[in-house]
């Protein structure tokens, strides 16, 4: 097979990928450090998927003036979290969320602002501060442009179109990874490897995850001999099926208290509410919670859709239809313009016409076991970003995963350019013949 070398291998073109390739880069510039994307670069990867009104990152700038400090981020993060995230993980992301924003920042990221030029924080959920900050629900494809024009600037190597087949470890110590590229098998040996693949959600028929991930980062990472954890916590919530684009319903969409009905067009959501909660009350709960869970009312929209589709009263797409025709045009514009106009661009008027919802999976919390510098139990691998594990525990506040990609992908990029300083590759396991895969 094709064999290349590098001191530093970054596997992943996301937003915890570049930031990794970016900081090893600044780290030692003397150092090679090439990125392994599995699609174009800036156009793959869940970090640069535009899929929903507001895709926020977190940061306890407390620019809304509500008491908002690292410490009230962090008893957020661990409360979330249900009691299953590192704590000294979460006390990372509180402390150094404001250093990685104002990293971006300089590099001439514009997030949203007031009227008076203060930047614009939103409440999302698990939050009991209003600390999501967002650049008109692209905030994801801004951010992976900006590390990705510096990183062409700090001349890292980018192979695009190179998905991760395993990961080549000699004596617990790492040594590089075989890839597929074009049809063809790459070896690419390194002094220090960081994992930064993102989640699973390919694996499932319904997902609002682009094309490529499938858990390849997991897979190779056990192979290794790392330990993964949390694995059983994955955010499902709603999401279309039809018309065909990949988006998650949430935010204003409940306020507008749309119709849910079935395929026989029967409103049901009243037949799964205990006495005394009305309809209304759900889905203004289900605003301040896309995914599904148990602590919240808004528990009752997530179940009512499951059963009904599961019960056999299913749309022809799988689904059950959501209809806020009766919501003005003019409000949807004002309210939810991203929605409306993801929608518009493909011939769809949700003024006018029904979507079809459905639970689709969205994010893995769990993943590759990580201390406090994206190091693993295997020597030399890294992980950053919804590959690694241990910042969500069961669950996490929305807008935690875009900032836990910047901190640790940030963390992991600085140990693993010290790691790789002055080691030499000399590995046995790396002298590989072709084989079939």
């Amino acid at each position: 097979m094709e064999s290349l070398n590098t001191d530093i291998l970054v596997a992943g073109g996301g937003g915890a990928g570049s930031r990794a390739a970016l900081s090893a880069k600044m780290m030692s510039p003397k150092l090679d450090v090439t990125l392994a994307t599995v699609g174009k670069y800036g156009f793959s990867g869940s970090t640069n998927f535009f899929a929903s009104e507001t895709l926020g990152i977190n940061t306890p700038f407390n620019f809304e003036c509500d008491g908002d400090s690292p410490q009230i981020y962090k008893d957020d993060i661990v409360k979330t979290g249900l009691g299953l995230a590192d704590e000294k993980l979460c006390e990372i992301i509180s402390k150094e969320a404001v250093s990685r924003i104002n990293d971006l920042i300089g590099l001439g990221i514009k997030f949203d602002c007031c009227s008076d030029g203060r930047i614009k924080q939103k409440k999302l959920s698990g939050c009991s501060k209003a600390r999501s900050l967002s650049i008109n629900g692209k905030t994801g494809i801004e951010i992976v442009n900006v590390l990705k024009n510096e990183n062409y600037k700090k001349c890292v190597n980018v192979i695009e179109d190179c998905r991760l087949i395993e990961l080549i470890v000699d004596e617990n110590t790492i040594c590089g990874g075989v890839f597929i590229a074009s049809g063809k098998l790459v070896l690419i040996k390194a002094r220090a490897v960081i994992l930064a693949t993102g989640g699973a959600g390919g694996i499932f028929h319904l997902n609002v995850n682009p094309d490529g991930i499938y858990g390849d980062g997991y897979s190779a990472a056990l192979k290794a001999g790392a330990s993964v954890i949390n694995m059983e916590f994955i955010q499902i919530g709603p999401g279309v099926v039809h018309p065909a684009v990949k988006f998650i319903i949430h935010s204003h969409m409940w306020e507008f208290l749309p119709h849910l009905l079935n395929a026989k067009n029967e409103e049901f959501l009243q037949k799964y509410l205990p006495d005394g909660l009305k309809p209304a009350d759900v889905l203004r709960t289900k605003r301040f919670s896309f995914p599904f869970s148990c602590r919240t009312t808004a528990k009752y929209l997530d179940i009512a859709m499951f059963k009904e589709i599961t019960g056999g009263n299913a749309t022809e797409n799988g689904g059950i239809f959501l209809d806020i025709s009766r919501v003005p045009a003019e409000e949807l514009i004002s309210k939810a313009s991203v929605t409306y106009n993801v929608f518009k661009k493909t011939g769809f008027d949700i003024s006018k016409q029904m979507i079809e919802i459905a639970p689709l999976v969205q994010s893995f919390n769990g993943g590759v076991v990580i201390d406090e510098n994206g190091g693993t139990e295997v020597s030399g691998l890294f992980a950053a970003g919804e590959v690694s594990g241990g910042a969500h525990g069961a669950d996490r506040p929305g807008g935690n995963n875009l900032i836990d990609c910047q901190v640790f992908g940030h963390r992991a990029g600085t140990a693993a350019a010290e790691y790789a300083y002055g080691r030499r590759v000399s590995c046995r396991a790396a002298n590989l013949k072709a084989r079939e895969i």
